[in-house]
């Protein structure tokens, strides 16, 4: 569980550590904002970003139901944080599962990817897609 987070803590870390050295060499302007930019990129890597991991059961069913997308995301993917990003408020209405705390799950996205654990995945009805554009997503999402 605690490998989820280490990208995150490195990057907060870094952040504190930037903030510091730049208060401590008078230049509190700078320290602000590049720790405040590495926190808030912190805060993107963590599992804090992404909404609850759905049941992967029901998140397929309501997929295959066309009532919403799943979305197969890990922790620190930066596509999966580009997709979260570019679908805004509206990404809380697809079902998000977490791809790295669910056994299942790695294998749903395994077998629809040649064997990779490449995420982002996006499952809706009889359609797959691997990394695929905002707009495509931001369409099935009611």
């Amino acid at each position: 569980m605690i490998g989820r987070w280490w990208p995150s803590v490195l990057v907060a870390l870094a952040g504190v550590v930037f903030l510091v050295g730049q208060l401590v060499a008078s230049n509190p302007l700078v320290g602000v904002a590049a720790g405040g930019l590495l926190l808030t990129y912190a805060w993107a890597l963590s599992p804090t970003f992404f909404p609850s991991s759905a049941d992967l059961g029901e998140a397929r069913r309501r997929a295959a139901q066309g009532e919403s997308p799943v979305i197969f995301w890990k922790p620190g993917c930066t596509y999966c944080i580009l997709l979260r990003l570019k679908l805004g408020v509206a990404g809380r209405r697809a079902s998000w599962v977490d791809s790295s705390l669910d056994e299942q799950a790695r294998v749903v996205v395994r077998s629809v990817n040649g064997g990779d654990h490449t995420t982002p995945t996006v499952i809706f009805g009889e359609q797959t897609r691997t990394n695929p554009d905002a707009a495509w997503v931001r369409s099935l999402l009611r």
